[in-house]
């Protein structure tokens, strides 16, 4: 019965994720993903109480897929900083470009449980950032970093290029996070310079289409590992 029951959760995570991808968070519905399945709306709600505690194993998912990016950066000889602020600036182009994955990031920024899901892991990341830095910050001050640098990505996902160009917020937003993690006038210029000068736009596209990639991979070899015996994590 148990094997049964975990089957099912694994696969309501699957199909939850192609219809989150796919059709948009906000127009689907516990009961599309139950119909999918051909399951009632009630074994669905068993395992995830809302539609928000599914979009939390998505979010999951999506913080293990960007520290990856992340790291890999930073292997390639970027810095700590310079990483950061360049997902950020990727995964805004990408809400720019694809009105699903904008629609993904906004449910996700007004989702408390996944803000702070989203927060307790970012806050690793600023803690690689101050120490590369020399910086000694509490975690405290940490926190109110992740908080800040949110409520900024929020602002820029959800203004468009009729009120602002693109460029023109992404260039201000990054003086905003680089001042925040008290850098000098001369970092702040380069790092923006550098970052303007990349196809942001582009790499911001096949990042989520890496993305979408892999989830499916995950909800794959997630279910292989599951049919074959093999201990997995429980989704939280």
């Amino acid at each position: 019965m148990e094997t049964k029951n975990t089957k099912t959760k694994y696969d309501i995570i699957r199909v939850a994720s192609e219809c989150f991808l796919e059709k948009g968070y906000s127009v689907t519905s516990l009961k599309m993903i139950a119909r999918e399945l051909k399951i009632s709306p009630g074994n669905v709600t068993y395992y995830f109480q809302t539609k928000e505690h599914v979009l939390l194993s998505i979010v999951e998912m999506l913080l293990d897929y960007e520290w990856r990016i992340f790291t890999k950066e930073i292997d390639n000889g970027l810095d700590t900083l310079s990483a950061a602020c360049l997902e950020f600036v990727t995964t805004v182009a990408s809400c720019q470009q694809n009105p699903i994955i904008k629609d993904l990031f906004i449910s996700i920024c007004e989702s408390e449980m996944c803000r702070v899901c989203v927060r307790n892991h970012r806050i690793e990341r600023s803690r690689r950032i101050v120490k590369e830095q020399g910086s000694d910050w509490n975690e405290e001050q940490m926190t109110l970093v992740e908080i800040m640098i949110r409520g900024i990505f929020y602002s820029m996902i959800t203004t468009d290029d009729s009120v602002v160009t693109l460029e023109t917020r992404v260039a201000g937003a990054l003086r905003l996070i680089l001042s925040i993690y008290n850098e000098d006038e001369e970092t702040k210029n380069r790092i923006i310079k550098n970052i303007l000068q990349t196809d942001y736009q582009k790499l911001g596209k096949r990042v989520m289409d890496g993305f979408v990639n892999f989830v499916k991979v995950t909800n794959e070899k997630t279910m292989e590992d599951f049919l074959n015996g093999k201990k997995i994590l429980e989704t939280k």
